[in-house]
């Protein structure tokens, strides 16, 4: 289980940016808090002051190659449309993608 405290939660009805903690449990967000004195009973902390929360993004018209997939997760797009590619090329890549390995992204230092 992870909490990230203190990051700004965006609402995608009102457009709107909140500070707030949320919980992610099994790589699924089973909770978002906005109030900041809430007890923190989980196994990692993540203090993501300062920081934008925002839902994945789509990107509906890529020529995606496995060389610069992982580009597009580094920039919050979750989904592609691969408009113009080999989808057997990518086949691997995606399979490994798909197993969990929560927030992992966060801890990349060659990108």
């Amino acid at each position: 289980m992870y909490h990230l405290i203190n990051g700004f939660v965006l609402n995608s009805e009102s457009g709107q940016f909140k500070q707030a903690n949320i919980v992610i449990d099994q790589g699924k967000i089973i909770a978002i808090n906005h109030d900041q004195d809430v007890h923190l009973d989980t196994s990692k902390i993540i203090d993501v002051t300062g920081k934008y929360i925002i839902p994945g993004l789509m990107d509906m018209h890529v020529h995606i190659k496995h060389k610069f997939a992982h580009l597009f997760a580094a920039s919050g797009v979750t989904t592609v449309r691969n408009t113009a590619g080999n989808v057997t090329e990518l086949e691997t890549y995606v399979m490994l993608l798909m197993m969990p390995q929560p927030l992992e992204l966060f801890r990349r230092t060659d990108l």
